[in-house]
């Protein structure tokens, strides 16, 4: 069965390599060009060390990229429930809808909107420079924030089918030391979590 769930895992996210009980896969939540995308199939857990998305059910990620031969697949191997598992399985629900809702930063500044303020010609700039207009702004709701953890940096979100943020990048467009930054992903997730 861990050769079949292998198999699943090569055809929905690419070829990958081991590392001890791990394999490593590219990840489909940030698409960062390395395999950072830990998976332990005996454990059933995965864990990107890149965007920090994580969760203790593999199916989360067939659920969410797969097809439905891959769907019906990989629940015919985990058709066996114990009545003692009722707990994780609805623990795993709550993690599943949880895991990938992040929250903009409250500085963001979204740069499709009208009437925006002076501070945001440098932002404009920068991205005219580099062939990102209006269209693309729009599309992918392209933002800077002025101030705060991410002062001076274009915010590019990402979103889930459900329209909820699930990841960000924020490049600085004054020439920082630090060109990009990832998002703090916890801390987010605690914010979202305390105010549910």
């Amino acid at each position: 069965m861990h050769s079949e769930k292998l198999q699943i895992l090569v055809e929905l996210l690419g070829e990958c390599y081991r590392s001890s009980e791990e394999y490593l896969f590219a990840c489909p939540f940030c698409k960062h060009y390395k395999r950072k995308l830990s998976i332990n199939i005996a454990k059933g857990k995965f864990k990107c060390w890149i965007c920090d998305s994580h969760g203790k059910s593999i199916y989360y990620l067939i659920r969410r990229f797969g097809n439905y031969s891959q769907k019906q697949q990989w629940q015919s191997f985990e058709n066996h429930v114990e009545i003692s598992d009722f707990d994780n399985i609805f623990e795993k629900k709550v993690e599943e809808e949880q895991i990938q809702r992040i929250k903009l930063p409250e500085e963001y500044i979204c740069l499709a909107k009208k009437n925006l303020p002076l501070d945001s010609k440098m932002a404009m700039n920068y991205l005219k420079e580099r062939k990102i207009f209006k269209e693309d702004i729009l599309r992918w709701k392209i933002g800077y924030c002025t101030n705060g953890e991410y002062r001076n940096r274009i915010i590019v979100p990402s979103f889930n089918r459900d329209g909820n943020c699930d990841y960000f990048i924020a490049r600085s467009y004054t020439e920082d030391w630090l060109k990009y930054k990832n998002l703090r992903t916890l801390q987010h997730q605690k914010t979202l979590f305390s105010m549910n």
